[in-house]
């Protein structure tokens, strides 16, 4: 609804407080008068009169504003006031009344379309103005196709990255199976090697050691061979102070030297 605004001051004077314009002839509750009061007259009763050529109808304001209806717009051009009096009830205005000074209300006249017709410049506009608003129309719903199909486009991509993710987890926890797999049968088959290896240097151990035990032993019986033919062989010096040993026969594989150069004396022993 358009409001056309009024100013009512205290010496009475009524003036417009915008360029709204005021409507046209017949026109029923399409504008509206919106008034500005006094403050010491803000809990009066508030009313505006019309001054027409049947009379002076009164209307209520209601929050300071009223509504043209038909009744008042038929004339064209009206004048008005507004009264504010202290008795909701009175019907007649009293001297205690306050009253506005008169301002006019213009109302432009309308035309009457029933036999009008336009000019071939008119029809003219008025096609050129179709063909504007069908050529907008057709971009509005070329803009509408090419936003679905970026909307689709979009969605489409959004639902391929999510699946390009699923496949990626699925791929990741694939192949961190695989090489958790991997490692496990390595490290079991490194443990298998080196079990089997530790196993092969012990037998080794264990066959060397058996073989220098025996070498030792060997050696020691052969000691304990020489220390038993010394003990078993005899010795005597002739007269002509050479020395002579008379070997045991217990010892029969025992041979004793003497080297007179040098003093010593050799024990050797045979196998077999």
């Amino acid at each position: 609804m358009n409001t056309k605004k009024y100013k009512i001051y205290k010496d009475r004077t009524a003036k417009p407080l915008d360029n709204e314009v005021m409507g046209t002839k017949n026109e029923n509750k399409v504008t509206a008068l919106k008034f500005e009061i006094p403050d010491e007259y803000n809990n009066w009763n508030k009313r505006i009169v019309f001054i027409t050529p049947e009379g002076k109808p009164w209307y209520y304001l209601e929050n300071d504003a009223v509504s043209l209806i038909n009744e008042i717009t038929q004339y064209g051009e009206v004048d008005a006031y507004i009264w504010l009096t202290e008795h909701a009830n009175n019907q007649e205005e009293s001297p205690g009344d306050f009253r506005s000074k008169i301002f006019t209300l213009t109302f432009n006249d309308n035309e009457n379309t029933d036999n009008y017709e336009p000019s071939p410049e008119q029809v003219d506009g008025f096609n050129r103005l179709i063909t504007v608003l069908n050529e907008e129309l057709e971009e509005i719903r070329a803009l509408e196709s090419t936003i679905e199909q970026a909307e689709q486009s979009r969605e489409q991509r959004t639902n391929e990255a999510i699946n390009n993710i699923v496949d990626m987890t699925e791929s990741y926890n694939q192949n961190a199976e695989e090489k958790n797999n991997a490692f496990n049968t390595n490290a079991s088959q490194k443990t298998n090697d080196f079990d089997s290896h530790v196993e092969d240097k012990i037998d080794d151990f264990n066959d060397n050691a058996s073989e220098k035990t025996e070498t030792l032993n060997q050696i020691a019986e052969g000691i304990e061979d020489m220390t038993t033919a010394i003990q078993f062989a005899s010795f005597e010096v002739d007269n002509d102070m050479h020395l002579n040993i008379i070997q045991a026969e217990r010892m029969p594989n025992t041979n004793f030297i003497f080297n007179p150069e040098t003093g010593r004396l050799g024990v050797r022993i045979y196998n077999g």
